[in-house]
């Protein structure tokens, strides 16, 4: 129902009356619809907002194409930790010569191959637009919070209007603004470094995504050494590596800095849920893992063949490491 609220702006900004447009950000410039979707509330005649119902019908029908072709979709079990995917695909007409006929397929929207794997700069762009999406879509599940996917359609019709075919880059730099601008208002809470459990999903999402783009670029982050490559989950609990609560473990003070967090699924955290850093580190289910719990896993089996734990010192040393993730935020993403 969202493409009302789209063809509405569409319509406001094309209109001679400057007055009525009001300009809800920067990014976007989306406003609230002026009327209501709900269906015991909406009036069964044409909005009035819609003058030309055929205009209207072209405007979903290019809307439609947008959205198959630039965002991204889901293959699996969502509520599983394996065998999840993402896509975004775009359509094309195969010839079979020996028999002279064509199939209709689908490729990589950015590349002309079937994988993910960065071999070249279009793959690499592919797969970039994944992470972005995939990373927006696990850290805001529910429609009404994918304000994210209402821009980035907005700016998609804008960008068509002179035919469909959108470069990766515009794509990359429209959902990197938005993420960046995101975390921007999510980092200005006094407490978001030390907020434990109440640490947004976004923000751990969110590392994960620097970190990885840290490690594809080379870029100078000495933890980025230890990322590989991932697929973002929908893990829906935050996990604290040294444990809140233990009865072989010596409490610690800074048991809810950012730098002792991770996302998990909540089958994985009750199951581990006041186990020992490294009996966590040890496990044999541990395959793509998301960066940030990587590199606290890794870092925990090094501590160990010294002789030593992962403790309060290695917690602050992570923590630091991820401010100075965020803090060149703007120099990864641009890089």
């Amino acid at each position: 129902m969202q493409a009302f609220r789209l063809y509405e702006v569409s319509q406001i900004k094309s209109s001679d009356d400057t007055s009525s447009i009001t300009e809800a950000s920067e990014f976007g410039g989306l406003k609230p619809l002026s009327t209501p979707l709900n269906s015991d509330l909406m009036k069964m005649e044409r909005p009035q907002f819609i003058q030309d119902p055929m205009d209207f019908v072209k405007y979903l029908l290019r809307l439609r194409v947008l959205f198959d072709r630039y965002v991204i979709k889901i293959q699996g079990d969502e509520n599983g930790e394996a065998d999840l995917k993402w896509r975004i695909l775009r359509p094309y007409l195969y010839e079979d010569k020996k028999r002279s006929t064509y199939t209709l397929r689908f490729r990589n929207t950015f590349s002309d191959k079937e994988s993910n794997d960065d071999l070249d700069d279009d793959e690499f762009n592919q797969n970039r637009v994944i992470k972005q999406q995939s990373m927006l879509q696990v850290s805001f599940r529910q429609p009404k919070y994918k304000e994210w996917l209402y821009q980035l359609l907005y700016k998609l019709m804008q960008y068509s209007e002179n035919g469909i075919e959108i470069m990766a880059n515009d794509i990359v730099r429209i959902i990197d603004d938005y993420i960046f601008n995101y975390a921007k208002d999510v980092l200005e809470r006094d407490d978001i470094f030390v907020a434990g459990l109440n640490t947004p999903h976004f923000l751990l999402n969110y590392i994960d995504y620097l970190y990885w783009l840290a490690w594809k670029k080379n870029y100078p982050i000495g933890e980025a050494k230890l990322i590989g490559e991932f697929s973002f989950k929908y893990l829906n609990t935050v996990e604290h590596h040294y444990p809140r609560e233990s009865k072989s473990l010596p409490e610690i003070d800074n048991v809810d800095s950012i730098g002792n967090l991770c996302m998990m699924s909540r089958r994985k955290n009750s199951s581990l849920n006041n186990r020992e850093p490294l009996e966590k580190a040890n496990r044999r289910d541990n395959k793509d893992l998301q960066p940030k719990r990587r590199i606290m896993y890794e870092t925990t089996r090094y501590e160990s063949s010294m002789g030593r734990n992962w403790n309060s010192e290695c917690i602050n040393a992570h923590a630091d490491n991820v401010r100075r993730l965020l803090s060149e935020a703007s120099n990864i993403l641009a890089k």
